[in-house]
């Protein structure tokens, strides 16, 4: 349930996938993967966490962006330059 399977990745006989899940494009998953986890790579690897992605992903789509809303460009920014 609510799984996202990249394109031309392997997933070898077996292998179990649980509930929200990313597997990122290209991986090769040889290992079973539990509820909650982003993987990618050969072979695939935690790379995230699910919940950490939905939440960073609210906050971005929060963020309204158009001409005239300096506040936001300049909330970007600084959350930028505090994240470099």
């Amino acid at each position: 349930n609510n799984v996202f399977i990249g394109c031309n990745t392997t997933i070898l006989p077996n292998v179990k996938i649980g509930n929200n899940v990313i597997i990122a494009a290209g991986s090769i998953v040889n290992k079973d993967i539990p509820d909650g986890f982003i993987v990618g790579g050969n072979p695939a690897k935690k790379i995230g966490s699910f919940d950490e992605y939905v939440a960073l992903r609210k906050e971005k789509n929060n963020t309204l962006l158009y001409p005239g809303n300096d506040d936001a460009i300049k909330y970007i920014w600084e959350k930028f330059n505090k994240e470099k």
